[in-house]
């Protein structure tokens, strides 16, 4: 049964999804700074009233850490604009090279799947089904949401063509399934909230580059 956080968490997903679905029309980042800043203020409110057990907090918290640590990661792929990883196209306030309304999501994103792991580890006795499950939602989720975002003028990936294939539109299938392998390794993620958020960034970047590394090794 739901309890009032879970029915925050999961508005929280409806609207992103609604949010990039009317941003393929509106094209504008307001409305996607307008989703983060609205979902944050969701969080902070049920944190304050609602989250008895702490778990949106938690999650929160090292969502937040996470995608601080994952940042010099993306820095990089968007950096090396000669390989056209992944290309930012709207203007605005950058953290290095990422645009501050992508970062906002991020954390809220992150905060998100985190939040499921933790609620479906509270009902299993076993860990393995909740991190397969959590795999299973970040690495669909992320393939709407980068379909959406490149529908919407957010970003392009592999404008160069130099990553491997296969994809999906211009999705690499190594973002995905970077993103699968990271969230499998969640309960090391939960354990300790400031090593936590630093190990969730490192492993997501690390899966990244790896898979990354895989598919044009067996290109």
């Amino acid at each position: 049964m739901l309890d009032n956080t879970d029915k925050t968490v999961s508005a929280a997903v409806g609207l992103t999804v609604f949010t990039f679905l009317i941003n393929v029309k509106l094209d504008s980042i307001i409305i996607v700074y307008l989703n983060a800043i609205v979902i944050l203020g969701m969080f902070g409110y049920s944190i304050w009233r609602l989250d008895a057990l702490k778990i949106l907090r938690h999650s929160l918290i090292i969502g937040a850490i996470a995608a601080v640590t994952y940042l010099p990661i993306d820095n990089l792929f968007g950096s090396l604009k000669s390989l056209g990883l992944i290309t930012y196209l709207k203007h605005d306030l950058l953290l290095g090279i990422t645009p501050l309304h992508i970062f906002l999501n991020w954390i809220c994103l992150m905060t998100i799947v985190l939040y499921f792991y933790q609620r479906l580890r509270s009902l299993f006795d076993k860990v393995y089904l909740p991190m397969l499950l959590t795999g299973v939602v970040a690495s669909g989720g992320s393939i709407i949401l980068t379909i959406l975002g490149n529908y919407s003028g957010l970003w392009l990936w592999n404008t160069t063509g130099f990553a491997p294939p296969p994809f999906l539109g211009s999705l690499p299938l190594f973002v995905p399934i970077g993103l699968f392998l990271t969230f499998l390794f969640s309960p090391y993620f939960v354990i300790n909230i400031l090593a936590g958020g630093i190990r969730c960034g490192v492993t997501l970047g690390l899966m990244q580059f790896l898979c990354f590394v895989a598919f044009r090794y067996f290109q």
